[in-house]
């Protein structure tokens, strides 16, 4: 075992991005740009959604939701999908619940089935901004997940946030 902070694995550090790209981002939203090898195995996605008080803030909600829509489209096929969500929690005091797995479990992802479109979206289309901001807690929750930990693969975790604590 490595001590601590010291990698248990040589890490392999490249001086310059393979891709860079010098453009303003877009007025009234955001986007995300994936890029890996094409012979990828594929394994596990967990998605963790925040529903945080400070996404009611504008239209972060509803962008978010839409960004959702769209990376449906970037799951490679026979991806094993999860959903979480955090923050959304009514009331004062929650302040220490994590966040939970919305979407129990798609075992393998098929981009052209529009019912599990469906089920990834309707994980969240019924939540509000409501809570604080677990963001780390609920990423180990999903990490540590039985399903995410048994694929085989690859394994990702994607979080759709705007980044502010609440």
């Amino acid at each position: 075992m490595a001590p601590w902070g010291q990698p248990s694995a040589p890490l392999p550090v490249r001086p310059f991005p393979d891709l860079t790209v010098n453009r303003p981002p877009p007025k009234g939203g955001a986007q995300l740009a994936v890029r890996a090898d094409e012979d990828l195995d594929m394994g596990a996605l967990a998605i963790v959604f925040d529903c945080s008080g400070s996404m009611n803030d504008g239209t972060k909600f509803a962008d978010a939701k839409a960004a959702l829509r769209q990376f449906q489209d970037a799951i490679p096929p026979g991806t094993r999908v999860s959903l979480w969500a955090y923050g959304h929690y009514p009331g004062e005091n929650d302040w220490d619940k994590v966040g939970e797995k919305v979407i129990k479990d798609i075992p393998s992802w098929d981009p052209k089935d529009p019912r599990q479109k469906d089920i990834l979206y309707n994980g969240v289309r019924h939540l509000n901004g409501n809570g604080y901001t677990p963001l780390l807690d609920t990423m180990l929750e999903a990490v540590n997940d039985r399903d995410f930990q048994n694929a085989p693969g690859f394994k990702t975790i994607v979080a759709i946030t705007d980044g502010c604590d609440n």
